[in-house]
C-alpha cells in the first residue's frame, strides 16, 4: 500500500492531498500508478469538489482497479466492477477521501472529479 505523506501534508495546487508515490494532478484530475495487486492510493479532497461530486476512475483494459468514496470516515459509495470506466456520486458534506486499489494487475489510472 502506498501511503506517503510528505512532511505533515503535501497539498497539491488543486486542493487535493495525495497519499501516493507516483502521481500527477491537473485541474480536478489525478493520474496515478498501481504497482501490483493489493496496491492502494488515497486522495483527500479539500472541499472544492462540492457536496455531491461525481468521482470517476479510468484505467486500461486487462486490470481490475476499484474505487471507494468515504465521507467523514464512512463508506458512501463503492464501484468494484471490471469496467475500465466507473463512477461514484454521493452526498459528501464532510471530509472526503477517495480510495483506489488494485484488485489485480498493474498500470496507470486517472481519477476525475466533477463538482
Amino acid at each position: 500500500m502506498k501511503k506517503i505523506l510528505f512532511a505533515i501534508g503535501f497539498v497539491l495546487a488543486c486542493g487535493l492531498i495525495a497519499f501516493a508515490a507516483n502521481y500527477t494532478v491537473s485541474g480536478m484530475s489525478f493520474n496515478g500508478v498501481m504497482v501490483g495487486t493489493g496496491d492502494t492510493d488515497w486522495l483527500t479532497l479539500q472541499g472544492q469538489e462540492g457536496t455531491n461530486p461525481n468521482i470517476c476512475l479510468t484505467h486500461q483494459p486487462g486490470v481490475d482497479f476499484d474505487i471507494e468514496i468515504y465521507n467523514d470516515g464512512q463508506l458512501v459509495c463503492r464501484n468494484d466492477g471490471l469496467e475500465t470506466y466507473s463512477c461514484c456520486r454521493a452526498y459528501t458534506p464532510g471530509r472526503v477521501q477517495v480510495k483506489v486499489w488494485s484488485h489485480s494487475g498493474s498500470g496507470n489510472y486517472t481519477v476525475t472529479i466533477t463538482p
